[in-house]
């Protein structure tokens, strides 16, 4: 339930269960990005479908993951009433890539991307950061990370920032990274980890 062990003051006493302060970020789980978690031309890893409630108001997810091949587009996706949803993802974003800027504004997506639309890469850095999961206005995601289609050289690098949304003021109950291979062939998550933070106010 998040609450954690505490020592009580002075040498005699023991260990209690406390609830965490206000306003402190937790971990609320963490894992990591492999081959076990499938493979195929389009390929997803599931982060939670548990800790997005009314217990925290501010979420933090940071992650860092590589494929098994190059030219993946990548995103992240919700789950809303029981299913996990793959259209109406809407974002503004603003990015650099081998030395060119780009300004993109995108409506009607599979995905939150993670860099523009049809940018492909292997190795991804990113941190999301969300709010107010549980309440009847549209949810919406600052995105910032960087992504790289070589993992001992340098190809198609990139930095990014977005302002990402999914079109409904639907409670959300889950998260999942979601990877499609552009060229169609089977492929997979190679290594990575991810944690996802929760905060009190």
């Amino acid at each position: 339930n998040g609450d954690f062990l505490q020592k009580q003051s002075g040498n005699t006493g023991g260990l209690t269960w406390a609830t965490p302060s206000s306003g402190a970020w937790e971990k609320l789980t963490s894992g990591t990005f492999s081959s076990s978690d499938g493979s195929g031309s389009d390929v997803d890893k599931e982060i939670s479908t548990s800790h997005l409630t009314s217990s925290h108001k501010l979420y933090r997810l940071s992650m860092k993951f590589a494929m098994s091949s190059t030219n993946w587009e990548t995103g992240l996706q919700v789950q809303s009433g029981g299913s996990w949803q793959t259209s109406s993802y809407t974002y503004e974003m603003h990015a650099q890539k081998e030395g060119g800027h780009d300004d993109s504004s995108r409506g009607g997506m599979s995905r939150l991307h993670f860099g523009d639309n049809n940018w492909y890469s292997k190795v991804y850095s990113i941190e999301i950061f969300f709010s107010d999961v549980d309440t009847a206005t549209r949810k919406l995601f600052n995105i910032s990370g960087t992504s790289n289609n070589a993992t001992t050289s340098y190809s198609n690098k990139s930095v990014f920032n977005a302002m990402g949304s999914w079109d409904s003021a639907s409670a959300i109950t889950g998260i999942r990274v979601v990877a499609t291979q552009s060229g169609g062939s089977s492929g997979n998550f190679d290594n990575g980890w991810y944690v996802l933070e929760g905060c009190t106010i």
